[in-house]
């Protein structure tokens, strides 16, 4: 479900707004949206085999500039 939607009451150099906010109160798809869209890497953690916690561990970029792909996708 998108977080805005267009107008109907919208006229170019008018007064309103060209999109407006979808309000999720009533949906049937409220249940289901995102209380955040991030998350700590320590939520990650999951227990092993022989039932120990371990931290997750990130992968290592493959290139040098991965790091700014990362940014860019963040």
């Amino acid at each position: 479900m998108p977080y805005r939607i267009p107008n109907p009451d919208y006229v170019p150099c008018g007064d309103k707004l060209k999109t407006i906010l979808v309000y999720w109160e009533g949906c049937a798809y409220e249940p289901l949206k995102q209380a955040h869209t991030t998350i700590a890497v320590s939520c990650l953690d999951h227990k092993n085999k022989d039932g120990d916690i371990e931290s997750y561990e990130i992968a290592a970029p493959t290139t040098y500039y991965a790091a700014n792909c990362y940014l860019a996708l963040s």
